[in-house]
């Protein structure tokens, strides 16, 4: 059916307790000169089909190092800053996002400091929903 039609009746965007966020990565260690690659999955769980914002300004990923925030896509947005899609209820929408191994500061700074070896942590928000902890290393 294509809800586009006239007088489909106009969805209503998913409810943050019906969305599930999940981040995963093909990889669990990259070397120091490699850009980790992550795909967020949102999924809705809502009976009715409903709209969800994937933009960049909306769903992002941070990256810590412990307790220490290391970056956030949200400050170095790239891509559309606000993108609606309709979510069918178990159907995943995958958003790609990469980290250029960088440390990010408010406004997204120019070529900074590159992150040390070690751990990390990605995790993935809506701002009210979060996703799980995705421990990778880097190095």
């Amino acid at each position: 059916s294509d809800l586009s039609a006239a007088g489909a009746p106009r969805l209503r965007s998913c409810p943050s307790a019906a969305v599930v966020l999940s981040v995963v990565s093909s990889r669990a260690s990259y070397s120091p000169r490699q850009s980790p690659e992550f795909q967020i999955s949102i999924v809705s769980v809502a009976s009715q089909t409903c709209t969800f914002n994937i933009g960049a300004r909306h769903v992002w990923l941070q990256i810590s190092a412990g307790p220490v925030r290391i970056w956030s896509s949200a400050e170095c947005a790239e891509g559309e800053a606000s993108f609606v899609v309709q979510l069918k209820r178990g159907v995943p929408t995958t958003v790609p996002i990469g980290w250029n191994g960088q440390i990010s500061g408010p406004g997204c700074p120019g070529p900074g400091t590159r992150a040390a070896e070690g751990s990390y942590t990605a995790v993935a928000s809506d701002g009210s929903v979060g996703s799980n902890s995705l421990v990778f290393r880097l190095g």
